[in-house]
């Protein structure tokens, strides 16, 4: 994974319309560089199956209600 850059946050508020005054991209991205990679450290340890086994039979069975 690379590392949080502040082009990375200037660019994603940004995209919302939330403009930053200059300098505050490069704090955020240093505030959040450690969070982010901890939680992609953990989510690299997790299951990739994370529903429950019966959870397609449910989606099958009430498929018909939904519609």
């Amino acid at each position: 994974m690379t590392p949080l850059t502040p082009a990375a946050v200037s660019g994603a508020l940004a995209a919302q319309g939330i403009e930053i005054a200059p300098g505050r991209a490069e704090r955020i991205a240093r505030a959040l560089a450690p969070l982010l990679a901890a939680v992609v450290a953990d989510a690299q340890s997790l299951a990739f199956d994370l529903e429950a086994p019966d959870f397609a039979a449910a989606l099958a069975r009430n498929a018909s209600a939904v519609r």
